[in-house]
């Protein structure tokens, strides 16, 4: 795994997850707007030449632990992941908390957080299988009592963070903020 770090060590850390088949640089034109924070941006495994095989979601995030370990992170202010890095996110929070490293936030855009029919769930309970098992009977409210979350309507699969880039780096700028 390759990882990009940008920003200086003492500022509020951000952990930034893509989505599939996608190297980090893909989000650059978020975290090229977030210049007063600590940013750690991971290439999975099998998304550059040379490099290990991606095998699971659960290897992949324990090799960003093991790293963020290595850096003595003790605290991380947002866990960002798209797609494929909200489920890779969700088990790296999963990681961390065990450890007791704290984690203020968490942000999944992308992630399959709403109400899914039968057939689809069938088709995607390989891939999102965590996430999927905890909407079997709920709703986002009752899966995630605490959380705060936003549904944006009428745009598709991650596409409001490129047409509304400013606005949407700034909704992560006041997350993080608190």
């Amino acid at each position: 795994m390759q990882f990009k770090v940008l920003g200086e060590k003492g500022k509020p850390i951000v952990v930034m997850l893509t989505g599939s088949f996608c190297p980090g640089e893909c989000l650059d034109y978020i975290y090229s707007r977030m210049k007063n924070y600590y940013i750690i941006v991971p290439t999975y495994n099998g998304h550059y030449k040379d490099s290990n095989d991606f095998t699971t979601r659960e290897n992949e995030a324990r090799e960003i632990r093991e790293y963020l370990y290595g850096l003595g992170i003790e605290r991380i202010h947002l866990i960002y992941g798209q797609s494929m890095g909200a489920e890779i996110g969700m088990e790296l929070y999963r990681q961390l908390s065990s450890e007791g490293i704290i984690v203020s936030n968490l942000f999944f855009d992308g992630a399959p957080m709403i109400r899914l029919s039968g057939a689809y769930k069938a088709f995607m309970r390989f891939k999102f299988g965590t996430m999927i098992k905890l909407f079997r009977d709920n709703t986002v409210e009752k899966a995630y009592p605490y959380a705060n979350y936003r549904i944006e309507k009428g745009h598709g699969h991650m596409t409001y963070s490129c047409e509304h880039t400013d606005e949407y780096v700034n909704w992560l700028k006041d997350i993080i903020e608190g």
